[in-house]
């Protein structure tokens, strides 16, 4: 169909599509496509849309005004806005772009993140792949194309896609936060601070951390914590080694390991013989509430009022008493937690 607004040239078209009740709960969708030709009296100024839009510029030049900047889109530009807040463009004469508004899921969080990261004036070097896939569509539907709304929400997240990963020239260069991500799992076993990464890559703590989490989405300290974690989950499915030999190389990584009631029960060799294997010092005492109720309360719904069982099998096992055992594993949880 052909748009109505004013400065639109004859030869553009746009597409409305109506999503299902299971789309608007579970997918993206999109609601318009189009692809304009415009003169220099195309304009739109409005509050609110609900939709987001994401346009790329093929030809001539779009002015753009959104959350209090200004900026002039040309060809090879994407846009990515958030209709929901104030915006105004105008084209230049002589615009050409494909566009696309859209829905759905957690599509507005997604945006925030791009924009986060990016800007929503876009200049990256995958922008004509996104290009090609918003022109694409609207050819699709001006063939009379028909899809099914997974397909039609696979194409929003292919876009996605594009501006979340890196572009071809961020993965062959040798970054800041890629040398740091070597480093951290070079020194995965070690203590490692933010100042020290930073360090590491000739950048101040500050910058190098806002850095770091922008490109992976992760505090330096998360990352390395998450990354302790990924690596005591390969030990655990993928090795064969004893318990206790994991048990080992997880406190090697730096980590504190916790205790079920499952110590308590009376065929628990495993688990007896990571509990001999763990340093004191890394010891911590849990609940599994409601589950794993240690002996003498196996098949009831656990809580913390019997953690004493499960501290006592510790404290056999480690050769103190039961007291000196709750309280080295309070002190131990002090430390880990920072309280």
């Amino acid at each position: 169909m052909q748009s109505v607004d004013p400065g639109i040239r004859s030869e553009s078209v746009c597409f409305p599509f109506t999503p299902s009740q299971t789309a608007r709960e579970l997918l993206f969708y999109p609601t318009w496509c189009g692809h304009y030709y415009c003169t220099a009296n195309y304009f739109m100024k409005r509050d609110s849309y609900p939709p987001l839009l994401i346009a790329y510029i093929r030809k001539g030049r779009f002015r753009v005004e959104y959350r209090g900047e200004f900026h002039v889109a040309e060809a090879g530009d994407v846009l990515l806005l958030d209709c929901i807040e104030p915006h105004y463009y105008h084209a230049e004469d002589g615009l050409e772009f494909v566009y696309m508004h859209f829905e759905g899921s957690n599509a507005r969080e997604l945006c925030r993140r791009i924009t986060d990261r990016h800007g929503w004036l876009i200049r990256r070097d995958n922008n004509t792949l996104i290009g090609n896939l918003l022109y694409d569509m609207v050819r699709f539907y001006d063939e009379n194309g028909v899809e099914t709304d997974m397909q039609r929400s696979a194409r929003i997240y292919r876009m996605f896609d594009l501006l979340l990963s890196p572009s071809a020239a961020e993965q062959s260069a040798d970054t800041p936060v890629e040398q740091a991500i070597q480093y951290i799992r070079s020194h995965i076993g070690q203590p490692i601070s933010v100042e020290e990464l930073a360090s590491t890559v000739c950048l101040s703590a500050s910058y190098f951390a806002h850095m770091f989490k922008r490109h992976t989405g992760f505090s330096p300290a998360d990352y390395v914590i998450n990354s302790r974690i990924e690596r005591a989950k390969v030990l655990l499915v993928r090795t064969q080694k004893p318990i206790a030999e994991i048990a080992e190389e997880v406190v090697r990584l730096g980590m504190y390991v916790g205790f079920t009631g499952v110590l308590t029960f009376k065929n628990s060799k495993k688990a007896w013989a990571a509990c001999e294997a763990v340093p004191i010092d890394r010891l911590l005492l849990e609940t599994d509430c409601p589950y794993m109720a240690p002996a003498p309360h196996r098949g009831e719904k656990s809580h913390s009022g019997m953690i004493k069982y499960t501290a006592a099998k510790m404290a056999e096992l480690k050769g103190v008493s039961t007291e000196k055992m709750i309280e080295i594993c309070r002190e131990n949880g002090e430390r880990l937690f920072r309280i």
